[in-house]
């Protein structure tokens, strides 16, 4: 009986070091939150293990299979409201500080959703038939180059332009717009970063802050018509583009200039 006994935990010792570098990944895997894979491991190989090596031989192609499988995370799997109360436990302690708006970044939020709704339950289907790299959202009338649109830029981080802002528009890329943001002129405007901005004239007279340093591409989707018109630039289009690219300053690789 003793023999069986040795035999059994040697039996037993010998699983565990074939199961330990399976177990490991797994549980890394658990750690990463790949519970849906972990479970259809369980599932799928519990009445395959039968001897060590069958167990060494499937562990290998369950830890391969893992590999490729952590890069390809299953899409809405997550606990919506479980998250969502997590970001209001946050929103609380920022709007406690009295210092951020929470409350345009809800809106913010909610409009965003909003517009990402009717692309993905009406346009999508309505016109790229499910796939949404064939569907494109159109503005009617469409902006031209050189004039200023009303975009929403949403809310980044403290630095950043946020919320609705006038924009030069100055590249149309198709389905996206390469726009400089603009901002008014108050006698309380900073003059120590002239080198990022450049007032222009609008057709109506008024003038205008080229934010340089706003620069940013946005989906079409951001422009607001509603209420909002397109605006003509006075300005010459080759003066702006051409202090743009003053601002942007590029290196151009100078190499040496010798003749050959």
């Amino acid at each position: 009986m003793l023999w069986k006994l040795y035999f059994s935990q040697y039996h037993l010792l010998s699983i565990y070091l074939s199961f330990y570098p399976a177990f490991l990944r797994l549980y890394r895997a658990y750690k990463s939150k790949y519970l849906i894979y972990i479970s259809y491991i369980v599932k799928q190989n519990i009445n395959n293990l039968k001897d060590v090596e069958g167990l060494s031989f499937d562990c290998n192609y369950l830890i391969k299979k893992e590999k490729v499988m952590a890069h390809k995370k299953a899409k809405n799997t997550e606990n919506i409201y479980k998250i969502m109360w997590n970001i209001s436990m946050q929103l609380e302690e920022l709007q406690s500080t009295n210092q951020y708006d929470v409350d345009a970044l809800l809106y913010s939020l909610s409009y965003q959703i909003k517009q990402l709704n009717f692309f993905y339950k009406e346009l999508l289907q309505k016109q790229g038939q499910g796939d949404a790299n064939k569907t494109y959202y159109n503005l009617r009338p469409n902006p031209s180059e050189h004039q200023l649109i009303y975009v929403s830029l949403g809310r980044g981080f403290p630095k950043e332009l946020y919320d609705g802002h006038w924009c030069y528009l100055l590249k149309d890329c198709g389905t996206k717009f390469l726009v400089i943001p603009t901002t008014s002129i108050k006698e309380s405007s900073s003059k120590e970063d002239e080198a990022y901005y450049y007032d222009v004239e609008e057709g109506n007279g008024e003038i205008s802050r080229l934010r340089f340093d706003e620069v940013r591409m946005v989906d079409k989707m951001r422009v607001m018509i509603k209420d909002k018109p397109y605006r003509n630039i006075k300005t010459a289009r080759e003066i702006i583009e051409r202090k743009f690219i003053h601002f942007l300053n590029f290196s151009m690789c100078k190499v040496d200039t010798k003749a050959e």
